[in-house]
């Protein structure tokens, strides 16, 4: 069993593709699971033993060199599978005015202050791209253009 203490490079850098040109490629095939861990044991596609001993905190990454054998011109490449995931375009709601953009995101039976402040934080941080919009005294803002804000509180009616 080969033990793997550090990554060697990632077979994307350029210096690592001139010398894996010619390079006989075995794969570890992980899941995305499976990547998530910094110490595991698993086979490679033709069979050898690896066991990953990481630090904490570091994780592999698609690409990843495991071995690098200079003489035999041998590799264990690192083969991330990844699932599928869901993406939710909201782009668009950075093009709309707050009073839409808070119709649209807060539900009718959410009118509560405590709903009210979580939802609207969480929309207005998405359409300001990740900013979240507070003033001074942190009081949430609603931002109608680059030049004018209000507290919610006051554009919502409620007391937040």
């Amino acid at each position: 069993m080969q033990l793997v203490e550090n990554v060697l490079g990632n077979s994307n850098d350029p210096a690592w593709k001139a010398r894996l040109a010619d390079a006989t490629i075995d794969t570890l095939e992980l899941s995305q699971w499976d990547a998530q861990k910094n110490r595991l044991r698993k086979d490679t596609r033709n069979g050898q033993a690896i066991a990953v001993s990481l630090d904490r905190n570091a994780f592999l990454h698609d690409g990843d060199i495991l071995l690098w054998d200079e003489k035999t011109k041998q590799a264990v490449i690192c083969k991330i599978d990844l699932c599928e995931v869901l993406i939710i375009d909201l782009s668009g709601l950075q093009k709309l005015p707050a009073d839409q953009l808070i119709e649209r995101c807060v539900p009718q039976f959410a009118f509560n202050a405590a709903a009210v402040k979580l939802i609207a934080d969480a929309a207005l941080t998405v359409a300001l791209g990740g900013i979240v919009p507070y003033n001074e005294t942190g009081k949430a803002l609603v931002v109608h253009n680059a030049e004018t804000a209000q507290p919610i509180s006051d554009f919502l009616g409620v007391g937040v």
